[in-house]
């Protein structure tokens, strides 16, 4: 017997504040979630997981 699974939507955003809604498969009302240390967050509502990856003046990601 299988198991469900759940899968975990994770975006990469390059600002420590984001805004969710839970986009058209999981609407709710929008919220913003602060990025904090561990450089990452996730939604309350619908699990969507937000990594900070911050660019460089020059417009380029910075590696990690």
């Amino acid at each position: 017997m299988a198991k469900n699974s759940i899968i975990v939507e994770k975006n990469v955003v390059h600002s420590e504040r984001v805004c969710c809604d839970g986009g058209p498969c999981y609407g709710h009302p929008k919220i913003y979630l602060e990025i904090g240390a561990n450089r990452q967050t996730k939604c309350p509502y619908c699990g969507r997981v937000f990594v900070y990856a911050p660019k460089s003046a020059s417009g380029n990601k910075i590696k990690n």
